[in-house]
């Protein structure tokens, strides 16, 4: 395949710059027009699977309740939001959409103008409660070796109506307005996965640092700063001009609101004493196909090795900078009996 024709395939698709495209790793040779266009076609239908099911968890597309006046107090509300701006210094590339992204701030509501009211937080947090009460053993939502006490707000009917009708009226204008780039029209946003977590001081009760799955995420505080010690959310290479001794952990107080690209590590730290409740998540375009991600991530277990190892070969030859890939298909290497090439993944990852 002619270097001409390969670079008119990725500037069709969109899918990564001329650049990664040229800094593909030499074992990736043998990945063709042919074999990218093959899985670049499995990542769409994966992409459009995820979004019937975002749809149907989270109908974000169904009409408002919000009266005239409730609207209008909404815009209001949008209208003064303040929010301050933070960087992110890490090495890599977001997995998809590195361009449009990639040096997005992280976005924190001030603490003049928060995204919910008390009222509104308290209240959630009574519907969490009685979630929480109605179960004979605490309800666990696993983050790699630990755990939270928590749920998929898809599965608490109370709270997911109060969460899909506080995205189309305050989120997704919110992440529209901020990352235009990405965000052409409101109604191209999904919710692709939400949760509502109860950190307690109990040893273990944190999230591993790991990135989410969609290209833009949400964290919401529901709870004051001062019935908790601890907790916040660190976060890799955070940077502040007007605060450059923040350790690199955002802390909200009630009602405020944290939006910013997916692909940033970061984790929720424990707590060493009381109780704090947030909801998180993370939104996909409708329009914008994730190959990178979808190819990653949903690598179905049923299907052969070498169709899984043909996938992340793929999502590494599309975006070569993006590091999570490697080590999934370095241990696939090492599995086939190929330790040789499982270490030359992983040090071409290293560079």
């Amino acid at each position: 395949m002619s270097d001409f024709r390969f670079r008119a395939l990725l500037i069709a698709v969109g899918a990564v710059s001329l650049a990664s495209a040229v800094q593909r790793p030499d074992w990736l040779s043998h990945v063709d027009r042919f074999k990218l266009e093959e899985y670049m076609g499995v990542a769409k239908e994966r992409h459009e699977d995820a979004v019937r099911s975002a749809l149907k968890n989270y109908d974000v597309d169904s009409p408002t309740t919000l009266t005239e006046e409730e609207l209008s107090n909404e815009k209001d509300l949008r209208d003064n939001l303040k929010l301050n701006e933070y960087r992110i210094k890490a090495p890599g590339k977001l997995p998809d959409f590195h361009d449009e992204l990639g040096e997005a701030p992280v976005f924190v509501t001030n603490s003049e103008t928060p995204l919910f009211s008390e009222e509104e937080c308290k209240d959630v947090v009574a519907m969490a409660e009685k979630y929480f009460s109605s179960k004979d053993e605490p309800a666990k939502l696993p983050s790699g070796q630990y755990y939270i006490e928590g749920f998929w707000i898809k599965d608490v009917p109370a709270v997911k109506e109060w969460f899909v009708e506080k995205c189309r009226s305050r989120m997704f204008p919110l992440l529209k307005k901020k990352f235009p780039d990405f965000v052409d029209n409101i109604e191209d946003l999904v919710v692709d996965n939400a949760y509502l977590f109860k950190y307690k001081p109990e040893p273990g009760l944190r999230t591993e640092i790991h990135t989410d799955g969609g290209c833009l995420s949400f964290t919401f505080a529901l709870n004051s700063k001062s019935e908790y010690e601890g907790g916040g959310t660190w976060m890799e290479g955070l940077t502040s001009d007007e605060d450059p001794d923040m350790g690199q952990v955002i802390e909200m107080d009630i009602g405020h609101c944290t939006i910013r690209p997916g692909g940033v590590r970061h984790c929720g730290n424990p707590l060493k004493s009381g109780t704090r409740y947030i909801i998180g998540g993370f939104c996909m375009n409708k329009r914008r196909v994730e190959h990178v991600r979808q190819l990653v991530n949903n690598c179905p277990k049923k299907n052969s090795q070498q169709k899984a190892k043909e996938a992340l070969e793929c999502a590494i030859a599309l975006n070569p900078k993006f590091d999570s890939p490697y080590s999934v298909l370095a241990q696939l290497y090492e599995t086939e009996g190929n330790p040789e090439k499982a270490k030359q993944v992983m040090e071409d990852c290293l560079l």
